[in-house]
């Protein structure tokens, strides 16, 4: 294998480029009719998910993919699902901070986001979750991929327990001490991790490669990394 198919599958955000007083809510997303009457509303205000979704997360990920032609991006969606970058979508308000952890499982099952996670995935060799744990919920995992997909999420260390029983992935926790020092929000510094990597690939174009074959190589990046601005070394722990 000499190049590799990437993806990462990042969150929508409640920072979105428009902001409207009538945003779209979950039952006129979800049915049909309303959803068609509720875009024709708000057709002055749809954008790409890419343009809609402008957290520091997304503007670093995409930032530091530009110029790499084997990766792609998508949004997991509390609206709208598992969708790319590329697809339509207008502004709502559909959060899971105000939702039960049932609703959020009855929601992932309602948009089917394990079903259509594993068709998205399977395409891939290599994929990158950038999720908090409620996204992670939302995923309903495991995703059921053949071994040879490699599924890799980066996570807060307090949320190693909720992925510490899953086969078939790879983790790479951190803690808040540790995220401190690079002075960023947990979000921001998952996507710090991916612009790090992309750097890489730069001065090593088999840098991809080389985490499919070893996911955990990941850590002597982010070492060599903090050793050349002279940081101290994260701890991360992994399956």
């Amino acid at each position: 294998m000499n190049e590799i198919k990437i993806l990462i599958i990042t969150s929508c955000s409640g920072e979105k480029k428009i902001n409207v007083d009538n945003p779209a809510i979950a039952k006129e997303i979800d049915n049909i009719e309303l959803r068609i009457k509720k875009e024709e509303e708000l057709k002055e205000y749809k954008l790409t998910a890419k343009e809609m979704f402008i957290s520091n997360q997304n503007i670093i990920l995409n930032l530091a993919i530009s110029n790499i032609k084997n990766i792609d991006i998508c949004y997991l969606s509390s609206a709208y699902g598992l969708i790319n970058q590329d697809e339509l979508v207008i502004p709502y308000d559909i959060n899971f901070s105000a939702m039960s952890l049932n609703d959020i499982d009855n929601r992932s099952k309602f948009l089917k986001i394990n079903e259509e996670s594993y068709y998205k995935c399977k395409n891939y060799d290599l994929i990158f979750f950038l999720l908090n744990i409620e996204y992670i919920r939302f995923l309903n995992l495991p995703i059921n991929l053949p071994e040879s997909k490699k599924q890799i999420f980066i996570i807060s260390s307090k949320d190693e327990k909720f992925l510490s029983n899953i086969e078939n992935i790879y983790y790479l926790a951190f803690s808040i001490d540790e995220i401190y020092k690079f002075n960023m929000h947990l979000n921001d510094f998952r996507a710090k991790i991916i612009k790090i990597i992309c750097k890489e690939y730069k001065n090593d174009n088999k840098v991809f490669l080389k985490i499919y074959n070893n996911p955990l190589y990941i850590r002597d990046i982010i070492s060599n990394y903090l050793y050349k601005d002279k940081f101290e070394q994260l701890n991360f722990f992994d399956t």
